[in-house]
């Protein structure tokens, strides 16, 4: 059965895919290959919560690379906890919500003798989702934040929204001579985190709108410890599903792509190889019977190996158990291929 999404919802950490299941208050848990994910509905959206098992941009960029592909969804959020940066906006407190008005990679660099020249890798959340979030009020979401606040009920307990870049980079900083070097070219920081550039780089290539939304657990200094974590993650996912609350329901797309994710993750090695090496000039009617996208077989076409190609594309959407019946179709007819991948025992 095919499985379709409005909005993936992407976690780090699990204590930040714990807290934005538990603000979902219903839908259920799911398998998506190795993950655990979480499927739900909020105001008309189907929403999937992935967890993108650990931490940095590059982890970041294949989760989301797969989820896109797999559920083409609207709306790509990034949900969580960062480190906050207070010298950048008035009056902030852990626990306080972070959105981006940009997100910046500050990783590439030349370094020459004595200084380091940064180059920013610069991308902009959704407009739209943007001026929803600075539309939110604090009705919408803050008395239901569960978590208790490690602070008390002394001093201001209402957690605020502060928008502003957001420095993401592969380094936990805990140094407030790191930050403090980042803000000399982005004074008006927010925050920092690790995620957020290769979730926004997809977007960018792959067409859902994005945002980020996290809460400041820390600041990113020599104080930096867990006691906030909680509260942060949960805050974090309040406000994000008030903002996808507030917002217009997408406009329904064809996705020809949303996959099974109750598939096997792949098939043995020797039986791929066998395929590949020998589907030859039936691909294309496989892509075809697939519905794969035109400019992605034009893709496939400018391969050195095509067939290589159309079985990735079909292994991360979980469509391989349905390729034996594919090939046995009279437009492929392969039915040698289709017998050698049952007897593997998975199709």
């Amino acid at each position: 059965m095919a499985q379709t999404a409005d909005v993936v919802i992407l976690t780090p950490l699990t204590d930040e895919f714990d807290a934005v299941r538990a603000a979902m208050r219903g839908g259920a848990p799911d398998t998506w290959g190795s993950r655990t994910i979480h499927r739900g509905e909020i105001a008309g959206q189907r929403v999937v919560v992935v967890p993108i098992l650990g931490m940095g941009n590059s982890r970041a960029t294949l989760a989301a690379r797969d989820a896109v592909a797999v559920w083409n969804p609207s709306r790509l959020l990034l949900v969580g906890i960062a480190g906050g940066v207070p010298e950048g906006s008035d009056d902030m407190h852990l626990g306080d919500v972070l959105i981006p008005t940009v997100v910046v990679g500050y990783e590439l660099a030349k370094v020459k003798p004595g200084r380091t020249d940064r180059r920013w890798d610069v991308f902009k959340p959704d407009h739209d989702l943007l001026l929803v979030a600075q539309q939110v009020q604090p009705a919408d979401w803050v008395h239901t934040i569960s978590a208790p606040r490690p602070d008390g009920t002394g001093g201001r307990v209402i957690p605020r929204v502060h928008v502003g870049p957001v420095l993401s980079g592969d380094k936990v900083l805990a140094e407030n001579a790191a930050v403090t070097d980042l803000r000399q070219h982005w004074p008006k920081a927010v925050g920092v985190e690790m995620e957020a550039v290769g979730v926004a780089l997809v977007a960018y290539t792959g067409g859902p709108a994005f945002l980020m939304i996290r809460a400041a657990s820390d600041f990113a200094d020599e104080d930096k410890n867990d006691d906030w974590r909680r509260y942060a993650a949960a805050a974090a996912a309040e406000f994000a599903l008030a903002v996808l609350r507030r917002a217009a329901p997408p406009t329904e797309r064809n996705r020809p792509q949303a996959a099974r994710i109750d598939a096997p993750a792949s098939y043995p090695g020797a039986i791929k190889l066998h395929v590949i090496k020998n589907l030859d000039d039936s691909w294309e009617p496989v892509a075809d019977l697939f519905e794969v996208p035109p400019d992605k077989q034009r893709a496939f076409s400018r391969s050195a190996n095509p067939a290589r190609e159309l079985w990735t594309w079909l292994e991360v959407r979980g469509k391989l158990p349905e390729l034996p019946a594919i090939l046995e179709d009279p437009d492929v007819e392969r039915p040698d291929l289709a017998k050698r991948m049952r007897e593997a025992g998975t199709g």
